[in-house]
């Protein structure tokens, strides 16, 4: 068992070398970030195009889902390069004064 261990880390050492000779570092970025897919959803509704969804309920559910490659290409060190990070700074609330809210992270 350990001598296949032992190819399998030997082969991945060659395909990370081997896609840093090939690509630049933004390159290789870039091929990450696209490994990685997402969508926000307000009320079980994707969120449109120019990102503006008004909502006149009470209630309202905000999903960010993150979805990856079963089998990514890359080593796993770049591969999560292109996972995204802060997910608060990506999302924002307009919501007026008069309205009381609270916000549940799961």
């Amino acid at each position: 068992m350990n001598f296949l261990r032992d190819k399998v880390d030997e082969q991945e050492k060659y395909i990370k070398m081997l896609m840093q000779k090939s690509y630049s570092s933004k390159e290789l970025l870039e091929i990450a970030k696209n490994e990685w897919k997402y969508r926000l959803t307000i009320n079980g509704k994707d969120v449109p195009t120019n990102g503006v969804v008004e909502v006149n309920t009470p209630n309202i559910e905000i999903v960010l889902s993150e979805t990856q490659s079963a089998y990514p290409m890359l080593p796993i060190e770049i591969f999560n390069k292109g996972a995204l990070k802060n997910y608060q700074e990506h999302i924002k609330l307009i919501v007026p004064n008069s309205i009381k809210y609270d916000i549940n992270v799961l």
